[in-house]
């Protein structure tokens, strides 16, 4: 979270904050006299202590112990009475900016058991895109991302940005890289349903809403009925394109009009155009996630990448790897274990496939409200605050009522956690340190940061993991899993080694790419490393490296 940022520290206060654009992680805004960023950890309305409510309503501080110890035996008593599927968890889109918090939260639920409901914000942005990777590669985590760097012309559907400073994706002064293109005489196309601050600066192409997959289908039409395409190219790549040369071929530029509100003529040139061009990519975010169709879409934007002859290409639309060994292997065997949830693990409501462990967000009221076997009766909700941002707030808002624990860990009472048992304080960004663990694979200039934390924790205010851990810790016991974990935690112990996520990303840096591989290689990078010896990041590579298709299509 601090990449690209220094930080000014008097008296063990944050005071400010201002951007370093001489490393790789800087996304170079603007950032006066740092109050954007310090105000938060300076609030004075900040939750710094465990809140307890009261039966008025109004929340009274508790201590640390009172407050887990209460916690840990009421959710065991639901759990023993009704199972793992009684629990769920949800966390918001800060989360996936912490990889401490995720990786602990994932460990606590699939020790409840897979039965237990975890809910997350992906649903709303970054599922879809998600489940097309595991459609087309095998892996939900092979995501291709646009060479912007090499490019010489970027189509961006459904996203800004200028604005967002790239999404699933992490270039540096994306504004910059984007002008980059024109300059030297590229082009970069956006198309969206509204002339964004992106498509003000460069060439925008509207689009009627939800139009896009009908608008990849078209351009797949084109470049295969037009013989636009390289066969050859493409069947060392993948299987199937006659199949999907049948699916197309009935979505002519003439047919999908009234969909896309884009003339055939148009529609013609950009196909051709993508074909033609040995550097070009297609890149879609948000707004290709959000329609009716946004997994179709999704699938069909690496289609027409790879079907222009962009995948996997310079320039084109490419992977990131981590580099560790056996890495092929080790996307094969998570892939395949999520790909048997994908079909096997289903909501309780509505039958929904289960996405990175994850259920849709906006099932979870329904999820607490119908009676069952599966039925919630204990909610957790971390770094989120789904009264406002799931579609249906107010049903939401209504069934927290009816739950039997409900805990929030957050900075403050929101409308989320002012329904909550108890609220726990959490540590935001410059309080922790952090490593972008899951942003390593998304990024067209390799490189590797990692950060300490700033300032002490306000308060009485611990990090996210910290706080799943110990809740883990007192329900050893209850679960077979939890108990091992509990157990190896003890073994290690007995070597003088503490589990933590830090460990387990020390391990990531030192075993990937650059890394010292356990001092196998002198002067190669670890964790302390990186923060001491490194603070302004290392790059790995210039550029990705085109061919490696072979290892994230693990199919």
């Amino acid at each position: 979270p601090l990449r690209g940022m220094i930080a000014t520290v008097e008296d063990g206060k944050l005071v400010a904050l201002r951007p370093d654009k001489d490393h790789p992680g800087s996304q170079g805004f603007a950032c006066p006299k740092g109050i954007a960023f310090t105000e938060v950890h300076n609030d004075p309305d900040r939750v710094t202590t465990p809140l307890r409510r009261t039966p008025t309503g109004t929340f009274e501080p508790v201590s640390w112990d009172e407050a887990m110890t209460d916690i840990a035996e009421r959710l065991g008593n639901i759990h023993r009475r009704h199972g793992a599927g009684a629990v769920g968890w949800y966390f918001g889109n800060p989360g996936a900016f912490s990889y401490s918090h995720q990786l602990w939260l994932v460990t606590l639920m699939v020790g409840l058991g897979l039965k237990s409901h975890l809910f997350t914000a992906g649903c709303q942005v970054v599922n879809n895109r998600v489940v097309g990777g595991r459609l087309l590669y095998g892996s939900p985590f092979s995501l291709p991302v646009p060479d912007v760097l090499r490019s010489d012309l970027l189509v961006v559907v459904g996203a800004n940005p200028i604005v967002s400073h790239g999404s699933v994706l992490t270039v540096p002064r994306i504004r910059d890289r984007m002008h980059d293109i024109v300059k030297r005489g590229g082009r970069v196309v956006v198309i969206d349903p509204r002339k964004t601050e992106t498509a003000a600066q460069f060439e925008w192409l509207g689009i009627t809403p939800d139009g896009d997959a009908y608008l990849m289908l078209s351009l797949l039409q084109v470049m295969l009925s037009e013989n636009l395409a390289d066969r050859a190219l493409i069947a060392t790549q993948a299987d199937g394109l006659e199949w999907l040369e049948r699916l197309a071929a009935p979505f002519t530029p003439e047919a999908t009009q009234q969909y896309t509100g884009i003339a055939p003529d148009t529609v013609r040139g950009l196909a051709r155009d993508l074909a033609g061009t040995p550097r070009a990519a297609v890149y879609g975010r948000v707004g290709t996630s959000v329609g009716r169709n946004g997994t179709l879409t999704t699938y069909l934007l690496d289609a027409v990448n790879l079907v222009a002859g962009n995948l996997d290409r310079v320039g084109g639309s490419m992977f990131g790897t981590f580099g560790l060994p056996g890495e092929r292997w080790l996307t094969k065997t998570a892939g395949a274990a999520l790909r048997l949830l994908y079909r096997r693990k289903r909501s309780r409501i509505g039958g929904f496939p289960s996405v990175l462990l994850s259920e849709p967000a906006g099932i979870m009221a329904k999820e607490i409200t119908t009676p069952g076997p599966g039925q919630v009766r204990a909610l957790f909700v971390s770094a989120g605050n789904p009264v406002l941002s799931v579609p249906n707030g107010a049903e939401l808002e209504r069934a927290l009522e009816g739950l039997e624990l409900s805990v929030g860990i957050d900075l403050y009472l929101n409308e989320t956690t002012a329904h909550c048992d108890y609220v726990l304080p959490a540590t935001p960004m410059y309080e922790r340190d952090d490593f972008p663990l899951p942003f390593q694979v998304l990024q067209p200039t390799p490189f590797r940061q990692a950060t300490e934390a700033v300032v002490a924790p306000a308060g009485q205010a611990r990090p996210e993991w910290a706080i799943i851990d110990e809740l883990s810790r007192r329900l050893a016991g209850r679960t077979p899993a939890l108990t091992a974990l509990q157990m190896t935690r003890k073994l290690l112990g007995v070597f003088g080694f503490r589990l933590t996520p830090r460990a387990l990303a020390d391990a990531v840096i030192r075993l990937s790419a650059g890394g010292d591989r356990f001092g196998l290689r002198r002067g190669g990078l670890t964790f302390r490393r990186l923060t001491h010896e490194h603070p302004h990041g290392v790059v790995l590579a210039p550029n990705l490296r085109a061919g490696v298709l072979g290892t994230v299509a693990v199919y």
